[in-house]
């Protein structure tokens, strides 16, 4: 590194000048850190999608007031054209373990350790089949820190429910209580199902198929198809990846603004040690690439700069966010090769900010002749 270039370094605008930079660069870097987290939990989502010819019977305004015949569940399994089906028992609880509490989504299921296996669930505890235990969803289990027992305030009452392990299949469900289906109606203290959830077998004409089943349930009910996120979810992504993309230019816009600015005013303050530089025989192209070597080097340092503090304080305010809510976690993370190319292309914009300033300070400062 040549002196003068030393010199310039260690004005007292420098440190401005850097984090000038540095701000824009950790806004960047903070929203990168949770679109990671985003997309991540996206591609888990993807895998979960439901199959395309599954179906679910309600029979209520929600999923929690629906009453159906349990024994509906068995008359359909019998239908030939059926693949799969089976009921849910649906209702809230508050539940506490110690001096933490927390309400939660009680969801019975035939088979639990089936109904996890198809959902591709890491389970964590024992396979019971004793039929009296149930799963928390890890969320669940975060919030509560529950290890062994829950104690339930239900439509039933009060009830001590064992809890066998934990799971987590990155959707909706672990923040719910799984437990065997007769366990569920006995809290609920209802004998009935909230939901029947079945799937045609390939190969079957569904407008038929729906049509008979359609007959077996009560008028009031509702057949509906159960949701096909993978379009959607590829698409909310998609248009995540636009903004962030807009956002980005923006940033680099900003970037380049501020790197115009730091350029044209270190010119004007360092009119004395260019002219000197002059004097002592330097060339227009070295007054111009000492300007723009300042920038590039403050650009770098703001831009490590400001990845450091995007990720951390994105981390900071996921750490908040879960102890003010246990039951939303956010861990932001950025690959090292998007830390790069944000350093990469910050310099860059700060050299394409800084060009005009540099070069127009580099022709004012010329002596004549040159």
């Amino acid at each position: 590194m040549s002196l003068d270039l030393k010199i310039l370094l260690r004005r007292s605008g420098t440190a401005h000048a850097i984090m000038a930079i540095a701000l824009p660069v950790a806004a960047l870097a903070s929203m990168m850190a949770v679109a990671n987290f985003m997309e991540l939990n996206v591609e888990l989502l993807v895998k979960l999608v439901a199959p395309g010819r599954a179906y679910i019977i309600l029979n209520g305004s929600s999923a929690t007031d629906s009453r159906l015949d349990e024994h509906l569940a068995e008359a359909i399994k019998a239908l030939p054209y059926i693949d799969e089906a089976s009921a849910e028992k649906l209702f809230w609880v508050n539940a506490s373990a110690g001096s933490t509490s927390l309400q939660l989504l009680v969801r019975g299921v035939e088979d639990v350790v089936f109904y996890l296996e198809v959902r591709r669930a890491a389970f964590n505890g024992s396979a019971s089949t004793s039929g009296g235990e149930a799963y928390l969803g890890w969320l669940a289990s975060r919030a509560l820190g529950a290890r062994g027992e829950l104690i339930l305030s239900c439509p039933a009452g009060h009830a001590a429910v064992k809890v066998a392990g934990t799971f987590k299949t990155g959707s909706e469900l672990d923040s719910e209580l799984l437990m065997p289906l007769k366990l569920a109606q006995q809290l609920a203290g209802e004998a009935d199902a909230s939901a029947i959830r079945f799937t045609l077998k390939e190969g079957v004409n569904v407008d038929w198929a729906l049509k008979e089943i359609a007959s077996l349930i009560p008028e009031e009910a509702r057949l509906v198809k159960a949701q096909q996120l993978q379009e959607f979810i590829s698409d909310v992504s998609s248009q995540a990846v636009a903004f962030l993309g807009i956002w980005s230019l923006a940033v680099y816009a900003v970037v380049a603004a501020s790197s115009y600015t730091v350029a044209s005013r270190l010119a004007a303050e360092s009119n004395r040690e260019i002219s000197t530089l002059i004097c002592l025989g330097a060339e227009r192209r070295r007054i111009f690439a000492l300007l723009v070597s300042y920038t590039a080097i403050a650009a770098l340092f703001g831009s490590a700069l400001g990845v450091a503090l995007g990720v951390a304080g994105s981390q900071a305010a996921s750490t908040a966010l879960a102890w003010l809510t246990p039951s939303v976690r956010v861990e932001p993370f950025l690959e090292p090769l998007q830390a790069l190319q944000v350093c990469a292309l910050t310099v860059a914009s700060a050299v394409l900010g800084c060009a005009h300033p540099a070069a127009a300070a580099a022709k004012s400062c010329a002596p004549r002749g040159a």
